[in-house]
């Protein structure tokens, strides 16, 4: 039985101020989300005198330029106080579950199927990013809003949510990106890099994963693989794939999208992407995984054509009168 104690957010602050030195730790293959939350929440810290590093198991994308500003995110303090943001499983912070996997104090979160292995949890499963949680964190640190802890928020906030698009979008979302823009976030050169800006490179790796494309039920599922061969002459940053999970679900008449990505080691990410009536999480639980209902994910040691049929036959459980 876990022994996580729940936070609000005075008390999250609580505990934070009690803390000269602190490490700071976001999610393998680090998103905006991810990023921005945990740099908001360093900025605020070292902006009230304390030590302060972001430790990311693996290295952050030089299209986070605006949030990361060159900060030194490869190690931890010694013999401090560890807060995880945006990390809903400890075995999400790849390389650094060793360390730290039995040893955070706090988790900040946004993910309803979080596994509560913090000691302690300040999570606000109703929210669209964590962003939106250390928002209010920050406020409870009586901090003021900076320009660059304004870009982090910002950031989560926006990337998180699609630029605003997707259906986990709420008024508070908006409300937390407003409140970006009003303390100084650069909100149009956000927007630019990460949503509108591609790679040459990515262009053809989204091209070859189209090719596998293939629909189930009726065309209300669509099933596409992310294979090692699509790398084959590319040099593709782990950054540049944001949005390519996506893809199955913008096509019309698609209800949930599965993309499988064959991972180096023989394992496969699966990321499922869903309208308004699958529960994408209630499916990657009962593969180990979890997350929000309309997004979701989970990772399957088989081949990448086994995990994507065991996900395509389960999704079968929301279309009973049609055939797979």
């Amino acid at each position: 039985m876990s022994n996580c104690i729940d936070c609000t957010p005075a008390q999250a602050a609580a505990l934070l101020l009690e803390q000269e030195r602190v490490t700071i730790l976001i999610h393998r293959h680090p998103d905006g989300d991810t990023i921005g939350s945990g740099m908001a929440l360093l900025h605020a810290l070292r902006d009230m005198g304390k030590q302060v590093r972001l430790h990311s198991p693996d290295p952050i994308s030089k299209r986070y330029g605006l949030v990361v500003e060159d900060e030194d995110t490869t190690a931890g303090l010694e013999n401090s106080y560890v807060v995880a943001v945006d990390v809903a499983d400890p075995a999400l912070l790849g390389r650094l579950e060793e360390e730290y996997g039995h040893r955070v104090d706090l988790c900040v979160d946004h993910h309803p199927s979080n596994k509560r292995y913090a000691k302690n949890l300040l999570l606000r499963g109703e929210y669209a990013s964590c962003c939106e949680a250390v928002y209010e964190l920050l406020l409870a640190l009586g901090c003021a809003i900076t320009p660059v802890m304004a870009n982090g928020i910002y950031l989560g906030a926006s990337t998180d949510t699609g630029c605003f698009r997707y259906g986990n979008t709420t008024a508070n979302t908006h409300y937390v990106a407003s409140k970006a823009i009003e303390a100084g976030a650069n909100h149009g050169m956000i927007n630019r890099v990460i949503f509108e800006t591609v790679t040459p490179q990515r262009m053809v790796f989204e091209s070859r994963v189209k090719e596998t494309l293939q629909y189930f039920y009726g065309g209300h599922c669509a099933l596409m693989y992310q294979l090692q061969s699509a790398f084959e002459g590319l040099d593709v940053e782990e950054s540049e794939l944001e949005g390519i999970s996506n893809i199955p679900r913008t096509i019309e008449g698609v209800e949930v999208g599965v993309t499988v990505r064959e991972q180096a080691d023989g394992s496969c990410r699966i990321s499922l992407r869903s309208s308004d009536f699958v529960d994408a999480s209630e499916i990657c639980q009962r593969f180990g995984g979890g997350g929000h209902k309309r997004a979701a994910g989970c990772t399957m040691h088989t081949t990448p054509e086994q995990a994507g049929m065991s996900i395509v036959k389960a999704i079968g459980d929301y279309f009973p009168e049609e055939s797979l």
